[in-house]
């Protein structure tokens, strides 16, 4: 008994060369780079309605209200630009209103408090809060059922 042994020739494995793919790797994030320079620049934001904060008055304003009460608001804020020296004509350009949180319960109820009270103040019409941004907060630190109102004020130009 004879036994015939086959031989197989085997190929030499070739190395696989990374530089391809590295000059892939290069143009793809470069392409990705560049989607997300141009998505960026699309959303330019428009600064013709932006206050120039260099005509802001630096001293600012902060009332406890328990209560709302725009003629109470309004006779404050003007005794508070008499007493400072400022125009009446000046505006608020800022008004943070933070809202107090009951200590047990959620600080929810001051936001809503605080977004109530910038409400109102838009409603009526009073005439410091025209063209006012308003920031909502709340606090536990601010007694409950209370407002705390903290305001900047700029010249009306």
């Amino acid at each position: 008994m004879e036994i015939s042994v086959k031989t197989r020739r085997v190929k030499a494995h070739r190395e696989e060369d990374a530089t391809e793919q590295a000059g892939w790797l290069f143009a793809d994030s470069f392409l990705a780079l560049m989607i997300i320079f141009l998505a960026t620049i699309s959303f330019v934001p428009d600064i013709h309605n932006v206050e120039d904060t260099a005509k802001t008055y630096t001293q600012s304003l902060t009332l406890t209200y328990d209560k709302y009460d725009p003629v109470l608001v309004q006779s404050d804020i003007v005794k508070y630009l008499n007493k400072a020296g400022y125009v009446l004509s000046s505006k608020v350009v800022f008004a943070r209103i933070i809202g107090g949180a009951p200590l047990k319960q959620n600080e929810t109820n001051g936001y809503l408090l605080a977004l109530k009270f910038s409400l109102d103040l838009q409603r009526d019409h009073v005439i410091y809060f025209q063209d006012t941004r308003f920031d909502i907060q709340s606090s536990k630190l601010v007694a409950d059922k209370s407002v705390v109102v903290q305001l900047t004020f700029a010249p009306r130009v």
